[in-house]
């Protein structure tokens, strides 16, 4: 008898090993990069935040900031000098994670080499904003000056950084004597920027290694936001000896070197197998890149545990909708369209408020499956009340249209940027545009990078466009708003914002920003929000610990495989 209850109590326990020993298997989209500092999508984000940890990482809620790489912090009573103490740590090369380690990322994050998605990510610390502007107006000057025309061509640039670079205010000035056009534009611009900021060296930014485990941080002004900020991958550290070693290649994931809860163990062509370093979460995750029918197919049949919304195909994805293991949530991040106002016909007011009311967000929000919006500022901040724009009037868009041109006619055609993978929305928009201002649009779609140079250039008359706020803060959707002095200026704007820079009552910043929100959308309607960005997945019962947030982010640490 008791032989039984052993044999019994035996068979019971080896499911439960069989499944405690089962990797989680999920079908994301691939990475597009290991690197922090270039990282861009959330495809990107998921498999960092496994490899790399930053100062500060999230509690179970993804959302409360906690120690990561640094064991505690301190600040000043005026909050702008913040220190933090790293915890002894290693890189998975066996060699020390240090406080150099966080400068040399955060200094390559403001190379332009690096060609980084987020490189304001650091604007709020001391000297950065005039660091960075300087380096814009001197790479516009050398990219212009090794131009055989100056009409502006889709060119790279030189990427030449040259700090503390002497007589660039006469240099701009001779070369504007000679441009014109979006040249001219984009000089005057990086003139104001030469004449107003001061050239920073990079040791004068407001970072700085006190010793190999100290890190601290001078602020331009106090940022109640800044812990959350920390946990951005742009602002994971990186192996200095590693990057200056390799390169480009240190990010390569057969030889890349982390610091974070996990390591790569083995890559292939379609698939990644990731090892718990540290902490909790399975034990090994196993990555896998799958076409959308194979992913679904084996969801189904329980090989797979997890999809993110890329690897579901896009004609199941009414049904699978309506699943119980269908997740959806909003994310801190907003699609909009980005209009010019230094271009015809956007230079006048009145066409711009007539486009925003010939926007008819339904039948795009049924496209791309996401919540329509039409604010900046995402939902979910609390305190926060945002600004709405024009609501979609046929008879409103033609009144303000005709306060702009009296002759429709003289309109000229509108070119229209998007990226590539927007052509179904940009063709809705377009023929809603065309049928009811009579004006002719002309789609241009292109891939990332030279999307993302035109865009830059404000080579567009209006641009189809996205942004995600780089920290839990409805500034951090209008603040660039003020770096966009060729594409759309406004003093009062500018004001307001600065103003909330400053105020130290929470409820009078927030009122300024919802004022400059409403000067930005419904007065001069420089942008036209469109949606707010959206994830879905579908994750089996099994998997636990994963939590909606705004950010999308993933924690493999919080999750947990269900016996």
């Amino acid at each position: 008898m008791l032989a039984h209850r052993w044999l019994v109590g035996l068979l019971l326990m080896l499911p439960a090993a069989r499944q405690e020993d089962r990797p989680l298997r999920v079908a994301w989209t691939p990475p597009t990069t290991l690197d922090p500092a270039r990282g861009a999508t959330l495809a990107d984000a998921r498999v960092q935040a496994a490899l790399f940890e930053g100062l500060v990482t999230f509690g179970s809620d993804h959302h409360t900031p906690e120690a990561g790489m640094a064991e505690r912090w301190d600040r000043s009573e005026d909050g702008l000098t913040w220190t933090f103490r790293l915890r002894e740590s290693k890189w998975s090369d066996d060699e020390p994670v240090t406080a150099g380690d966080f400068v040399f990322a955060w200094r390559r994050l403001l190379d332009p080499a690096t060609g980084a998605a987020y490189p304001d990510a650091l604007r709020n610390l001391r000297h950065v904003g005039a660091y960075a502007d300087s380096i814009r107006a001197q790479l516009l000057a050398d990219d212009l000056a090794a131009s055989a025309s100056f009409e502006g061509r889709d060119d790279d640039f030189r990427f030449l950084v040259r700090a503390g670079r002497k007589n660039l205010v006469p240099r701009l000035e001779r070369l504007l004597a000679r441009a014109a056009g979006w040249a001219k534009q984009k000089l005057e611009e990086a003139l104001v920027l030469a004449k107003t900021r001061n050239e920073i060296h990079p040791k004068d930014l407001g970072f700085e290694a006190v010793d190999s485990r100290t890190l601290r941080l001078s602020l331009e002004r106090p940022a109640p936001w800044l812990l959350d900020s920390l946990g951005f991958m742009a602002l994971f550290p990186v192996p200095e000896k590693r990057v200056r070693a390799l390169g480009a290649r240190w990010a390569d994931p057969r030889i890349v070197v982390t610091n974070g809860p996990y390591r790569i163990e083995k890559s292939e062509e379609r698939s990644m197998t990731l090892a718990r370093v540290r902490g909790n979460g399975p034990e090994r995750v196993v990555l896998e890149w799958l076409p959308p029918d194979e992913a679904l197919k084996r969801f189904r049949n329980r090989e797979v545990d997890w999809l993110d919304g890329e690897s579901i195909p896009p004609k199941e994805l009414m049904k699978v909708a309506q699943e119980k293991e269908f997740h959806y949530f909003d994310l801190w991040g907003t699609w909009f369209l980005r209009l010019n106002a230094s271009r015809e016909p956007f230079r006048k007011r009145e066409v711009r408020r007539a486009l925003a009311h010939a926007t008819d967000r339904t039948p795009l929000v049924e496209l791309v499956r996401c919540n329509s919006w039409s604010s900046m500022v995402p939902p979910g901040f609390s305190g926060y009340v945002g600004a709405e724009g024009p609501r979609f009037s046929r008879a409103s868009a033609m009144e303000w249209l005709l306060k702009g041109y009296v002759d429709v006619t003289a309109i000229p055609k509108i070119e229209f940027l998007v990226p590539e993978g927007s052509r179904a929305v940009a063709e809705r928009l377009q023929e809603q545009w065309e049928k009811i201002l009579g004006i002719e649009v002309r789609i241009l779609g292109m891939r990332g990078p030279a999307y993302a140079r035109a865009l830059a250039k404000g080579a567009y008359d209006v641009a189809l466009a996205a942004w995600v706020g780089e920290a839990f803060d409805p500034s951090s959707f209008l603040e660039p708003w003020t770096r966009e002095p060729g594409v759309w200026r406004n003093e009062d704007f500018e004001k307001l914002v600065a103003a909330a820079q400053t105020e130290k009552d929470e409820k009078r910043r927030l009122e300024f920003l919802s004022r400059a929100e409403r000067l930005l959308i419904a007065e001069e309607c420089a942008a036209i929000p469109l949606w707010v960005m959206g994830s879905f997945h579908l994750i089996s019962a099994r998997v636990k610990g994963v939590v909606p947030n705004a950010f999308g982010r993933v924690l493999l640490r919080h999750v947990a495989m269900a016996r």
